[in-house]
């Protein structure tokens, strides 16, 4: 008898904002969070976030066991803000997130998003991988006082890139955006889905559309 091969969908992160856009895809998957120190040697903004994604990704494969399937399929994705030749991650406390937020008041900054897909090719077994990053321009308006006191009293900016989530409160900075508005959020989805079609299907036309048989439901 044949075997049915199918993929067993995993993300790594605890996000629940990626968790969210994953599941607009109506395939089941299970989270696993990784708990990597975030420390990268690249300079490059995103070098840095592919780099950052790809150790979260590989940490979560080292984990994986029989529970988890034969063909197992990891998502992890690192989200960054970019403003000139500075990076900013998520802040440590309120005076940094205070700080952050200031020095992006009025300006133009990058936000950028890398993701990683991991798995064993239904085909080969081999272990095979994708890697992408999306850029998406913001620019906020002018932040004043009696907006960001309350922002940082909400707490919203401690688990975010740059200190603000556009999902959120956040918004009432966000003066315009230029590129994709769910790769802002934390996991850009259209461009997701065109290189998940793509990687399942290795590239051949007739598979293109055929991702959903792939995975377990």
């Amino acid at each position: 008898m044949k075997e049915n091969k199918q993929h067993n969908l995993i993300l790594a992160s605890n996000s629940p904002r990626r968790k969210e856009l994953l599941g607009w895809l109506d395939i089941p998957f299970q989270i696993i969070g990784s708990n990597i120190e975030e420390i990268s040697k690249e300079e490059n903004p995103k070098d840095l976030a592919i780099d950052l994604a790809v150790q979260k990704g590989d940490a979560v494969w080292k984990e994986l066991n029989d529970a988890h399937g034969k063909y197992p399929f990891v998502v992890s994705s690192d989200t960054i803000v970019v403003l000139g030749n500075r990076v900013y991650g998520k802040p440590a406390n309120r005076e940094e997130a205070k700080e952050m937020l200031l020095s992006l008041s009025g300006k133009e900054h990058q936000v950028i998003t890398s993701v990683y897909m991991k798995t064993r090719s239904l085909e080969t077994e081999e272990v095979i991988s994708r890697k992408f990053a999306v850029e998406t321009d913001v620019t906020f308006s002018k932040i004043t006082e009696d907006l960001l006191t309350p922002y940082l009293d909400s707490k919203e900016s401690m688990d975010k890139a740059g200190a603000y989530g556009i999902q959120g409160k956040g918004l009432v900075f966000v003066q315009s955006l230029k590129g994709s508005y769910s790769n802002v959020v934390g996991f850009p989805l259209a461009e997701f889905i065109d290189e998940f079609r793509k990687f399942l299907s290795q590239n051949r036309e007739e598979e293109l559309y055929s991702w959903r048989e792939k995975f377990q439901k």
